[in-house]
Parts: structure tokens; C-alpha cells; sequence
């Protein structure tokens, strides 16, 4: 595998950029434009319910995210096209992009359960008691346990928030790998996104946090900043 630096990864990003910086803006502009219209339409129908939610996010959502990741990879080569964006909807990709993308999320979900474990195992003892009808505030909640209760609940939400966003992490390169193959299959693109980025999980943490400040700059402005930081 290559190697790669922070550094190097940014320099070539940026030469990149300075040709098709305008072709990326509109590529991730329609990108962001057609989730925010689907997430609007979800939120503001009544009727829709949540499994019309979930099956708007498998069927148009995931390829999108997918889309977006060939757009970029394209980008390298050439100027970005943005029929690419909607690369994943043709009969050869689609199923196997919407199925992949699901054993992705189905993991990624699984593993949030660990962080989330350290405060649900208290439900149990609040439901029996059945002082939680009467719980409306934190304070009120706090009070009902022990400090190391909570100490212990909060190590296990801390470790458990690592160990998620390590995983995170690993099933990263994902949708990039299906943007290169998309019928490479789910198992086998979440074993690739793994040895990818084993030995680099902590190059990929820093360089998404080296953004931190400039995300805050561009926030400013009322948001209206981070469409013009985010390609």
C-alpha cells in the first residue's frame, strides 16, 4: 500500500482544486441541495413515517453519498462531470451500492450501541422504580445514582465513543471503494476499507481534525462559508 503523509495529501488536494475548484463548489452544491430537499419533504409531511425516512435514505440518499465519492475520485483525472454525482442509479451499480452501503450503516450502528450501553443499563432500575415518569430534569436524574455510578457510565460512554469512532473510521473508505467497483460486494468492500486504513486511523482522525478551525471560520458567516470550505 502507498504511503502517505497529512501534507502531501492536502498539497495534492489543493493542486487539484486550483483547476476545478468551481466544478466541485456545484457538484457539491446539487449534492447537499437534493438531501436537504428530501430531508424537508420527510420533515414536513406528517404522513411520511419513519420507514419511509429509512427507505428514502437507502434508495436515494446512500447511492448520493457514493455519487458524490466517484465525483471526487474522477476529479483526480479530469474535470468532475456532474452526471457523475449520479453514478451509482444505473442498473449495473445500484443494488449493490444500496445493499453495501446498508451492511455499512447496519455495522456502524451496531458498534454505536457500545457508548450508548454505558447509560442504557440505568433504564432498567429507573422503569422499575417507576421514578422515571417523575424525572424532568438532569439534576433530578443525577441524584438518583451514586457519582460512581455515573463515573462508571461515563468511562464506559467515553471508551465506547473511542471504539465507534475507530470502527467509523475503518468502514471510511467504503463508498470510495464502490465508487471505483460497485458490485465488489459488501463484505468484502468493508475488509478492503479496513486493511486500508489499518496503521492510518490516527493520520485520517488528525487530518479531519486540522479542518476544525477553518470549519469554525467558515461557520461564521451564518454557514453560508463551510459550501465554498467543503470541497
Amino acid at each position: 500500500m502507498l504511503k502517505w503523509t497529512r501534507a502531501e495529501l492536502k498539497s495534492r488536494a489543493k493542486a487539484v482544486l486550483r483547476l476545478t475548484y468551481w466544478q466541485s463548489f456545484l457538484g457539491l452544491l446539487l449534492y447537499n441541495a437534493i438531501i436537504f430537499a428530501a430531508s424537508m419533504l420527510i420533515r414536513e409531511n406528517s404522513v411520511v413515517s419513519s420507514s419511509t425516512s429509512t427507505l428514502v435514505t437507502a434508495l436515494l440518499i446512500l447511492p448520493l453519498d457514493v455519487g458524490i465519492c466517484a465525483f471526487f475520485l474522477r476529479n483526480r483525472l479530469s474535470a468532475p462531470s456532474i452526471p457523475t454525482l449520479f453514478y451509482s442509479f444505473n442498473r449495473y451499480a445500484y443494488g449493490g451500492v444500496v445493499a453495501s452501503m446498508l451492511w455499512r450503516m447496519l455495522f456502524t450502528s451496531l458498534w454505536a450501541l457500545l457508548p450508548a450501553s454505558g447509560f442504557l443499563v440505568l433504564l432498567p432500575g429507573l422503569i422499575n422504580s417507576g421514578i422515571l415518569p417523575y424525572v424532568t430534569d438532569s439534576l433530578t436524574l443525577f441524584r438518583l445514582y451514586s457519582p460512581t455510578v455515573w463515573l462508571v457510565c461515563s468511562v464506559i460512554f467515553l471508551a465506547g465513543t473511542v471504539v465507534l469512532l475507530i470502527k467509523a473510521i475503518s468502514y471510511g473508505m467504503v463508498p470510495y471503494i464502490l465508487a471505483d467497483n460497485p458490485r465488489i460486494g459488501a463484505r468484502r468492500a468493508l475488509r478492503l476499507s479496513m486493511a486500508m486504513t489499518y496503521g492510518y486511523k490516527m493520520d485520517i482522525f488528525l487530518l479531519g481534525l486540522s479542518f476544525f478551525g477553518w470549519i469554525l471560520l467558515a461557520a461564521i458567516p451564518f454557514g453560508l462559508g463551510l459550501l465554498f470550505l467543503e470541497p
